[in-house]
Order: C-alpha cells, then sequence, then structure tokens
C-alpha cells in the first residue's frame, strides 16, 4: 500500500493506478515533496511505514493506462468474485447456450465445405487412375502362362499370375502396393483405391 509523504493518506490500487505520483487527498506530488532538501533527509514517523525504494525500471507503457487512455472518469476494477442469484444464472446459462448456436451452425458449415473441398480432391485423384480392364478368360491364361501382369488387372487376377506377395504396403487414401521378390531387384506393384494395377516398378535396397 503507498502513503503519501506529506499528509500520510494510504492511496487504494485504483488511486495508485490513476493518480500518476499526486496524492489524491493533498494534491503533494511524491516526486518533488521527496526533492526538498528539508524532506530529503527526514526519517519516517514512528506512525509512518518507510516507502518502498523505487523500482530499478519501469515497464515502457503501463497496460492499464493504455487500456484507459480516451476514457475519462474510468477506473480499474478488479473482480475476485461474483454473486448471482440461482434463477439469474439459470437466465444467463440459457442465454449463452442459445448464443452458442448460431456459433455452432457456423462452425458446421465450415466443417461441411472443408469436407467437400478434401473429398473432391480425392475424387480428383481417383478419377485419374487407370480403370479397372476386362480380360477375356483367354487373355488371362496368356498371362498366367507367361508371368505377366497388366494394368487394370485385379488383385486375384495378379495372384494368378504372380502368386502371393512377398509383402504389402497399404498406403493412403486406399490403394496398396504388393512386393515381390526378385534377385535383380524387387517388382512392386500398385493398385489403385479401385482395387486394380494401376503400375508396377523396380524396388532396390
Amino acid at each position: 500500500m503507498q502513503q503519501c509523504p506529506a499528509c500520510n493518506y494510504e492511496l487504494t490500487l485504483a488511486e495508485q493506478t490513476a493518480a500518476e505520483g499526486k496524492c489524491p487527498s493533498c494534491g503533494v506530488y511524491f516526486a518533488k515533496y521527496k526533492a526538498r532538501p528539508e524532506n530529503a533527509a527526514r526519517p519516517p514517523k514512528s506512525n509512518e511505514a518507510p516507502l518502498a525504494a523505487e523500482p530499478a525500471f519501469r515497464l515502457a507503457a503501463d497496460p492499464v493506462k493504455v487500456a484507459m487512455r480516451g476514457l475519462s472518469g474510468v477506473q480499474p476494477v478488479v473482480v475476485v468474485d461474483v454473486h448471482m442469484r440461482f434463477w439469474s444464472m439459470v437466465v444467463f446459462m440459457v442465454k449463452a447456450a442459445l448464443a452458442a448456436i448460431p456459433a455452432m451452425a457456423i462452425l458446421f458449415v465450415v466443417f461441411m465445405a472443408l469436407a467437400g473441398m478434401v473429398g473432391g480432391a480425392f475424387a480428383d485423384a481417383r478419377q485419374s487412375e487407370p480403370p479397372c480392364a476386362h480380360y477375356t478368360s483367354s487373355q488371362l491364361r496368356s498371362f498366367v502362362i507367361q508371368k505377366t501382369i497388366k494394368v487394370g488387372m485385379t488383385r486375384d487376377q495378379v495372384k494368378r499370375s504372380w502368386g502371393e506377395p512377398t509383402k504389402v504396403r497399404t498406403s493412403y487414401p486406399g490403394g496398396d502396393e504388393w512386393e515381390y521378390w526378385n534377385p535383380a531387384g524387387d517388382q512392386v506393384v500398385t493398385f489403385g483405391s479401385h482395387g486394380c494395377v494401376t503400375g508396377w516398378y523396380t524396388h532396390r535396397d
């Protein structure tokens, strides 16, 4: 608690913030009063607490004073507790819940818009995949005999030609990669989200 060195008036927290170094009771400026020669070495009275030392540094701007600029007659307020009647609090909570409905609606619209954009991007990616091919039984028999695979073959048709994969890697958003061991380099078959072959490549460690 700050005390005036001239009249011993104790300033409140609000008065300390708004006084700007001036006593609201007697109007004395603290710095000027203490700078007088007759008051510089005056010991404190018995009922007077010694003044706290001035801080070695000051903030560039007091946030309370900055917020109060241009607002005449205002005082800072510190809220330590809120006392409300029960039904007043019920009404307040109901109003807050009703006010949250438009906010939830806005968030829902934004979420649906983002979901539509992401879904459209995935749809475009799926459309760019080679479609599944419809091979005849004679063509499939020839592929199996030659141990070859073709773009557009299904997983079952790949198994008939190359057998079970050595390793299966699941990638996003739904296509898989089947790896087949080969001395010259593992053969990796890629599948699209539709479950058909989109291509293959050689993987060398």
